[in-house]
């Protein structure tokens, strides 16, 4: 990954709004400048946008995004599900309108929370 993000600085420097994110969290602020060298250091490192994080948001950010997106999870269960109903006889509408009411449905409702 270091030299995609080393890419992508020199790329910002070029291109307004290239590079990548940063995110950060302060666990404890002793002499209450933790927020602020955390942000500079993102200055720093080019990173066009920086947000506030915690330990419990970027567990399930890994979790849900990174597992469940970019490597495929989703796609996964989508596909295994549509197979499952219309191996026992389920027509490929009602399939379909099942499995996404199966993903969707649940992430619906957490997001909803």
């Amino acid at each position: 990954m270091g030299p995609s993000v080393r890419k992508l600085y020199v790329q910002g420097k070029e291109i307004n709004g290239a590079g990548i994110n940063s995110s950060f969290a302060v666990h404890q602020d002793v002499d209450g400048r933790a927020t602020d060298v955390a942000l500079g250091w993102s200055v720093a490192l080019g990173s066009p946008f920086t947000f506030a994080t915690t330990l419990d948001m970027e567990y399930g950010s890994d979790i849900f995004g990174k597992r469940g997106i970019l490597l495929g999870g989703i796609h996964g269960i989508v596909e295994s599900l549509f197979r499952r109903y219309t191996e026992n006889g389920m027509s490929e509408d009602d399939a379909y309108k099942n499995t996404v009411e199966g993903i969707c449905g649940i992430m619906s409702k957490t997001i909803a929370s």
